[in-house]
């Protein structure tokens, strides 16, 4: 499963995302991607994205936008 994490560098939502990964484990299943590089802006065109954060799963083509999410919703999403 490959889950791409799209995430700003002063975003203080993406700060908290990335807070919850690293307490349920799953820090280590997500590659990061700078929404302000070159292809962060890509991969925002191409998914017609407003904000960050977002986690997109590229298995299942679903996305979880915003911080405000579960430890269930969180492994659902992994699953």
């Amino acid at each position: 499963m490959s889950v791409t994490f799209l995430t700003g560098e002063n975003c203080g939502a993406c700060k908290q995302l990335k807070a919850q990964l690293s307490q349920y484990g799953l820090d280590d299943k997500v590659t990061l991607l700078d929404a302000y590089s070159a292809e962060g802006a890509l991969f925002i065109a191409e998914h017609d994205l407003r904000s960050i954060p977002v986690l997109y799963n590229h298995s299942t083509d679903k996305m979880i936008i915003g911080s405000k999410t579960t430890k269930e919703k969180l492994e659902e999403f992994f699953s």
